[in-house]
């Protein structure tokens, strides 16, 4: 079972993703993944954006009938429901690996959308993540620690899967991997919120009407590098 998780606090903010947040529910029901949403800013004292750590952590020790768990972040939207997640876990599976990013324009490890197998190991990685500290008010917050992990922790990095083409889950508004049409997510990060107001209803609308017309799933786009 492959359950699906975000997060949004502040009223004002989760307004203006609340189409993202929906479009990862409507993923959830009709491929049957459990969809957990967080909107207690409580979680943490640390920034919003730490908060998939503990949510996480918290999750995979409540619910470890759950394989596996997709983060996806509230300023993500899932552009192509008709992509099975399974595909990535499967191929997890198949390469031994326990977690899945894809590599940003800034070609950095993306945790904004990942997977993460349910288990000891990763639960361990997790914690470890979190005793970064001196990342706490970083730019990329959670982030940066986890590229800084991938410095220190190489025998666990040896168990990641990096996806360079950010396009199969994890694609950005532009650089190397702008989104296209028929990818899996839109990823709207680092943009104003401003922009953010005008591109996501935007691509609500866009992505409604154009569905029935979504390439069907080509498992050959999933050549990847790692």
């Amino acid at each position: 079972m492959i359950g699906l998780v975000s997060f949004c606090a502040g009223q004002e903010y989760c307004e203006v993703m609340r189409p993202c947040i929906e479009s990862i529910r409507s993923y959830g029901e009709r491929h049957s993944h459990p969809f957990f949403f967080f909107d207690d800013p409580a979680i943490t004292d640390r920034p919003a954006a730490w908060s998939k750590i503990p949510i996480l952590l918290h999750l995979m020790q409540s619910r470890p009938e759950i394989k596996y768990f997709a983060w996806i972040d509230a300023d993500a939207m899932i552009t192509n429901p008709t992509f099975p997640l399974r595909y990535l876990t499967d191929m997890l599976e198949r390469h031994f690996k326990y977690v899945l990013y894809c590599i940003d324009t800034g070609n950095n490890l993306n945790s904004g959308v990942g997977l993460y197998k349910n288990t000891l190991y990763v639960r361990n990685f997790l914690s470890k993540v979190w005793e970064y500290d001196e990342y706490i008010e970083h730019p990329w917050w959670e982030n940066a620690a986890i590229c800084r992990a991938a410095i220190d922790m190489q025998d666990f990095f040896s168990r990641v899967m990096r996806i360079s083409n950010a396009n199969i889950c994890n694609s950005m508004i532009q650089g190397r991997s702008a989104w296209k049409i028929g990818d899996f997510v839109i990823h709207f990060a680092g943009l104003p919120q401003a922009a953010r107001k005008t591109l996501i209803p935007a691509f609500a609308t866009f992505i409604s009407e154009i569905e029935a017309y979504l390439p069907p799933f080509d498992p050959d786009r999933l050549l990847l590098e790692f």
